[in-house]
């Protein structure tokens, strides 16, 4: 048995351990550190590689950042967006069910999306008027914080939340800006065809790096949006208050809206497809910012920052 493997068996036995203890920061902290090392195989360090540093986020406290949490709830989060760019620019809400009463009693559109405002990936495309009301229940029964000890879910209160198929397109291309330190540097697209989802990565000028994050890497080739501009100077509007954030698009022609904002996407759990792939995108991702032209210093990329503290 190598010595990886060993490492992330003995994580996923702490995992186990760590589930049946209370919650709090400390622990938080030791199941996201055995959390990292049951999927990597290996202790998690101070470098500029992508999982690394989402991991850091979870260790140094910055998701308890208040920002941070009113807009992991995707409720909320359309106030943030709205008072940075406008109503117009935010995904409609339909509705926001509390209860169980209201998610029996609510009569959804025929052709609708509906999430779990304080989960990550639950989601259900509707387009009988009919969703599954059981898992929605279930939705309203704990957060996302139960599952990955995310501190930004800490605290939300589940909702459903109901919306229209972005410009009226029930499988739309999700547009995901990564964003470091208030510049976007890459660019994810995720296509769902028949259930299937594939994914393309650029950089901000439009190069195919070749690889892709978690999910099948898409062989298509793809003309970038006639919004690409707008959409850009958007997500760093979106993203100048936070480090490494990710800000979802979907656009038509040359419009464009915004449906949610990610802080930690994929939990610092994402593998990369190769593996190789993972320098190859955090060399994009953390490379030295663009000079600025205003009088203020550079930011620098530096990756161990003083820790945020609740």
């Amino acid at each position: 048995m190598s010595g990886h493997h060993t490492l992330a068996v003995a994580a996923l036995v702490l995992k186990k351990l760590l589930r049946a203890l209370p919650k709090s920061r400390v622990t938080d902290r030791l199941y996201a550190l055995a959390r990292f090392v049951s999927y990597h195989g290996r202790l998690p360090r101070r470098a500029a590689l992508f999982n690394d540093v989402l991991f850091f986020k979870k260790w140094d406290g910055t998701l308890d950042q208040d920002l941070v949490r009113l807009t992991t709830d995707k409720d909320f989060a359309k106030l943030y967006i709205a008072a940075q760019l406008g109503p117009d620019r935010v995904v409609p809400t339909l509705a926001v069910l509390r209860s169980r009463a209201e998610i029996e009693a609510y009569a959804f559109p025929r052709h609708c999306y509906v999430k779990g405002t304080a989960h990550s990936g639950a989601v259900q495309r509707v387009t009988d008027g009919a969703p599954d009301r059981r898992r929605l229940r279930k939705w309203l029964r704990h957060t996302h914080y139960d599952i990955t000890r995310e501190r930004n879910y800490r605290g939300l209160t589940p909702k459903i939340i109901v919306e229209p198929f972005a410009f009226g397109l029930a499988q739309p291309t999700d547009y995901r800006f990564y964003a470091w330190q208030g510049q976007v540097r890459l660019i994810q697209l995720d296509f769902t065809r028949d259930g299937a989802m594939t994914r393309k990565i650029y950089t901000r000028d439009w190069q195919d790096l070749g690889c892709t994050i978690g999910s099948t890497r898409d062989t298509g080739t793809y003309d970038p949006p006639a919004a690409l501009p707008a959409m850009i100077a958007a997500a760093e509007t979106l993203a100048a208050p936070f480090d490494l954030v990710r800000i979802d698009m979907f656009a038509r022609d040359a419009d464009f809206v915004v449906g949610e904002i990610t802080h930690c996407p994929g939990s610092a759990d994402r593998v990369f497809r190769p593996a190789s792939a993972e320098a190859t995108v955090s060399a994009a991702l953390f490379a030295a910012p663009a000079p600025r032209t205003d009088p203020q210093p550079e930011l620098q990329p530096e990756l161990q920052p003083e820790p945020t503290r609740a």
